[in-house]
C-alpha cells in the first residue's frame, strides 16, 4: 500500500512540475512574441515596412521600394476570408477617390492564383490601376510583416514609414478615413 502511495504522490508531483514548467514557458513565449511584434512595429514606424519584390498577378514586378505614391497599403487577405471580401467595394471606393496618391498591394494567402482570378470574376473592380496583386502562396510576405491574421493592413507614407496598421475588416471609404489620409498626405509634403 505503501508503495501505491508513494507513486501516485511521485506522479502528481511530475504531473505538477511539468504543467508548471509548460505555463511558465508558454507565458514567457507569448509576451516575447507580443514584445517582438511591438519592436516591429516601432520599426516599421522609423525605418519604414520591410521591402519586397514580386510578380503581380497580372505579371508585373512589383518593387516596394520603388513606389512613390504619398501613400502605400499593404494589405493581407484572401478569397476564401470572409471580412477580406467584405470590405473589398470600400477599398477600390477609396483608392478611386484618392485619384492616384493611394497604391494598394494587396498581399493574398490564396494557395493559387486560379482561386483569385475566379474571385476577380466577382470583383473586377479590383483590377485597377492602382490596386497590385501578389499571391503569397509560400506565405513569405505575410512571415516578413508578422501576419497572423485576415484582413490585416500597413498603411505607409512616402517614405514607406508605417503611419497605421489595420487589423480585422474596415470601412475604407468613410468621410474620415478620406480626411485622415488626405492629412499625411499634406504632412509629407510639408515636410
Amino acid at each position: 500500500m505503501k508503495i501505491y502511495i508513494k507513486a501516485i504522490v511521485i506522479s502528481l508531483v511530475l504531473a505538477i512540475a511539468i504543467s508548471g514548467s509548460f505555463y511558465f514557458w508558454k507565458t514567457g513565449t507569448d509576451a516575447g512574441s507580443k514584445q517582438s511584434k511591438i519592436n516591429g512595429i516601432e520599426q516599421m514606424e522609423r525605418y519604414g515596412v520591410p521591402n519586397f519584390e514580386a510578380i503581380s498577378l497580372d505579371g508585373d514586378q512589383i518593387s516596394l521600394g520603388k513606389i512613390t505614391n504619398p501613400i502605400m497599403i499593404v494589405h493581407f487577405w484572401a478569397s476564401w476570408c470572409g471580412p477580406c471580401v467584405e470590405e473589398i467595394p470600400s477599398l477600390v471606393k477609396l483608392v478611386d477617390e484618392m485619384k492616384g496618391q493611394v497604391k494598394v498591394i494587396a498581399v493574398s494567402g490564396d494557395s493559387s492564383d486560379e482561386d483569385v482570378h475566379n474571385f476577380l470574376k466577382s470583383f473586377p473592380e479590383m483590377k485597377h490601376k492602382d490596386i497590385h496583386i501578389i499571391v503569397d502562396k509560400s506565405q513569405s510576405i505575410s512571415r516578413l510583416y508578422d501576419v497572423d491574421r485576415l484582413p490585416e493592413s500597413f498603411i505607409a507614407n512616402q517614405k514607406h514609414q508605417l503611419i497605421k496598421k489595420i487589423i480585422g475588416s474596415t470601412n475604407w471609404h468613410t468621410a474620415d478615413s478620406v480626411s485622415y489620409l488626405k492629412g499625411q498626405i499634406k504632412a509629407g509634403s510639408d515636410e
